[in-house]
């Protein structure tokens, strides 16, 4: 058939949970903010901070190793 329309844009070809992963993400960096914030004032870099969190057995959302850009990301929700 010519000229079908074969996928569909907008909202509602979004995932429906969105909302829901986004506001557990920001929950989950508000729970480490105290951590992060705490790091910085002793003047670790960021990837300083990604080994100590590593050390310390502190575990991301998924219960994985820590990367910089997750890092990153956790402190670009403060």
């Amino acid at each position: 058939m010519r000229g079908a329309v074969l996928g569909a844009a907008g909202a509602a070809n979004l995932k429906p949970n969105i909302e829901a992963r986004q506001k557990a993400a920001a929950d989950f960096a508000g729970k480490l903010k105290g951590n992060v914030e705490g790091m910085k004032a002793r003047g670790l870099t960021q990837r300083q901070m990604v080994a100590e969190m590593s050390t310390l057995g502190i575990k991301t959302a998924k219960g994985g190793a820590w990367s910089l850009i997750q890092l990153q990301r956790v402190i670009s929700r403060f």
